[in-house]
Formats: C-alpha cells, sequence, structure tokens
C-alpha cells in the first residue's frame, strides 16, 4: 500500500516537475508571438487599431552586412514581411479560452490515466462504405509519386501531424451495419444523410489498440443530432472523427442551380485537407481558437469554413507540436513541397496563397 502511494507520487512528480523543453530558437520566435498576443490582446471595448496589428509585424534580414571603406560593417538592413497571423479581438477573459499551459494541463491529466496503456501514436483513416468510380480513379502525380485521392489526404496528414503515423484501413461496409446507423433523406435538399452520433461508436469499435483516434470519410452526407448538416464533427469521447464531402449543404440550398461533385479538382481537395486537418486537432484535445486567424477558428457554414487558414496560429500550433513533438521548420518545409505538387496539379488560389504564406513564413525561421 504504501509503495503504490509512493509510485503514484513519483509519477506525480514526474509529470509536473518535468524540465522546460529545447526548443529551436526559429520556433521560440513564432511562439512568442502567441505569449505577446495574451499579454496584449484587444478586448470587445477596446478601440481597433493599426498599433495593435503592428505588434505581430515579422520582419527578416534584406541582405547580408556590407563591408565599409574602412573595414568596417554596417547594419544589416531588414525588410517586413507583413503579418503573418492575424489577431482578433479578445471575446472573453483568458480563463475562459484554451491557452496553452491549460491545454497542457489537461493533457497531462490525460497522460496520467494513460501512464499503463500501450503508447498510441497512430491516426487511422477509415473510409465509409461505397464511393463513386471517379473517386477511384483520381490519382495525385508528384515527383515520382502517383497517389490516390485517400493517399493524397494521407500523405498531407503524415506532414501535418508530423511525429505520429497516419495509416489507411480497408473501407468500412456500412450495410453490415445499417440498423446501427441511423440515416435520413432531408427534406431540403432530398438527399440521404447519415447521423453522426451513432458513427463515432461504430468507429471506435474498428480503432486498432496502438490507434490514437480514427477519422472516417464518408461520400454520404452526414449530420449531428438537432441540426441539419456538418461538413465534419469530432467526438473526443469516442476519439474519432468523421468527415464527408459536403455535397449537399443545406444552408442557402437551391436545387436548380447546385450541382453534385463529379471530379475531384482544387476545392474538393482543399474541402478535404482542411476540414480532416480540423477535426483531427480537436481529438488531440485542441478547441476552437480565438485569438488568431487560424485553422481552427470555429465556422458556421462550409463557405466560412473554406475560406479560413489551413495553418494554426502560434498558440494552437505550440499545443500541437508539444502532441506530435515535430520540428516547426522542417515540418513547415514539408509542407511546402507537398502543397507546391498540389499547386501544379490544380489551378487553385488558395494553394498559391498557402505557398505564399509559407514561403514567408519560412524565410522568418531563417532569419
Amino acid at each position: 500500500m504504501i509503495w503504490g502511494l509512493y509510485m503514484i507520487g513519483f509519477l506525480i512528480r514526474k509529470l509536473y516537475n518535468r524540465r522546460l523543453e529545447s526548443l529551436p530558437e526559429s520556433a521560440r520566435k513564432l511562439f512568442n508571438q502567441g505569449k505577446q498576443y495574451l499579454t496584449t490582446g484587444l478586448s470587445d471595448g477596446d478601440d481597433a487599431t493599426d498599433g495593435f496589428c503592428t505588434l505581430f509585424q515579422v520582419y527578416q534580414p534584406l541582405r547580408a552586412a556590407d563591408e565599409s571603406p574602412h573595414g568596417l560593417t554596417s547594419p544589416s538592413k531588414e525588410m517586413s514581411v507583413g503579418i503573418l497571423n492575424t489577431p482578433m479581438r479578445r471575446s472573453a477573459p483568458l480563463h475562459h479560452l484554451q491557452t496553452y499551459v491549460q491545454w497542457k494541463a489537461a493533457q497531462d491529466l490525460n497522460n496520467f490515466y494513460s501512464l499503463c496503456l500501450p503508447k498510441r501514436q497512430t491516426i487511422y483513416i477509415q473510409p465509409i462504405s461505397t464511393f463513386p468510380d471517379f473517386i477511384h480513379s483520381f490519382r495525385f502525380k508528384s515527383q515520382n509519386l502517383s497517389l490516390s485521392l485517400f493517399e493524397t489526404i494521407q500523405a498531407f496528414l503524415q506532414i501535418f501531424f508530423s511525429g505520429l503515423e497516419v495509416l489507411q484501413l480497408p473501407p468500412m461496409p456500412l450495410e453490415e451495419f445499417a440498423g446501427a446507423v441511423r440515416s435520413r433523406v432531408h427534406p431540403v435538399t432530398g438527399t440521404q444523410q447519415l447521423c453522426l452520433n451513432d458513427l463515432y461508436p461504430l468507429l471506435f469499435r474498428f480503432l486498432p489498440p496502438n490507434g490514437l483516434c480514427i477519422m472516417g470519410i464518408s461520400w454520404t452526407d452526414i449530420f449531428p443530432e438537432g441540426h441539419n448538416f456538418a461538413l465534419g464533427e469530432a467526438s473526443v469521447q469516442d476519439r474519432s472523427a468523421v468527415i464527408s464531402f459536403g455535397r449537399f449543404e443545406t444552408k442557402g440550398f437551391d436545387a436548380k442551380a447546385h450541382c453534385d461533385i463529379t471530379e475531384i479538382n482544387g476545392p474538393v481537395i482543399w474541402k478535404l485537407i482542411k476540414s480532416s486537418s480540423h477535426e483531427l486537432c480537436h481529438l488531440l484535445g485542441l478547441q476552437h481558437c480565438t485569438f488568431f486567424l487560424c485553422a481552427m477558428n470555429e465556422s458556421s457554414s462550409m463557405d466560412e469554413a473554406m475560406n479560413q487558414p489551413l495553418f494554426l496560429c502560434p498558440v494552437c500550433l505550440r499545443k500541437l507540436q508539444k502532441a506530435c513533438g515535430f520540428d516547426v521548420l522542417e515540418r513547415y518545409t514539408l509542407l511546402q513541397k507537398f502543397l507546391s505538387g498540389l499547386a501544379q496539379q490544380f489551378t487553385d488560389e488558395k494553394f498559391k496563397e498557402c505557398l505564399a504564406w509559407l514561403d514567408r513564413c519560412v524565410a522568418y525561421l531563417n532569419s
């Protein structure tokens, strides 16, 4: 009994008295922007000023120092690379928002409860039921690779969640579980939808023992109980998430003008990587972000979600970096290469905007 209490005390001290991580200077530069916001963020009652936004202006050396005729060097010039992370008004006191410290406290508690369990570091992708032929025939070709649609999503998520492993499972035959998952025909769109609340526990049953979490991908649209439509949602309790292709959003639906998805193009790829990375971040404990314009911002429509950033703000990035253990600069460099391939195959402005942001961010981190 005494020995057991001693071991519990030892483990608690080990969890809470660990030495600070040794982070590269490039990562600290980015994470410090999050700290700066938390100490100077505008509240709803403050006047919006350009001065506040300029606090997040970042710079890089323009060129190496020039030698003077006297053998001295002149100070290197700097140029602005813009605002990498646009701050938002603070909508609530900090103790109501999920800062890194609050997120880490919750994760430490979860880790303590899981001390006796095998370490889980694998994210599983679970295609749900059947998909049209054009989904199976799609190929993303980059360098010497030829990836299917699900392999493309898997490759992106492997970089986004660097440090964890991302694997794909065989399609789940939903027909065998017809009684376990409720479905309906929506009165506005006239199309079938699957109930998310039934899919979560079903996906959890398919999660392998070494799985950290599982994400289902459905061709059929989905809905949560009490709501009309969802592009994607996650259940932390069931360690599962579901995203769909979002074919028939009920908000503002016009049957005459609407066209179903008939090919895999840039907007479809963007929708899938945006929604999948967002929902999986929820399963790693990240809540909706109200600090900066961020991949974890909340949305009330599909259009709003698709126009939000693909990348995390410094506050949310710090949480994900702690959860996955990646090198920030290396991860952004890999994202550059992957998104460059997508931009070559798909002429979509969003990929070009992402690459422009990554160019500025990597230049800043390397400065």
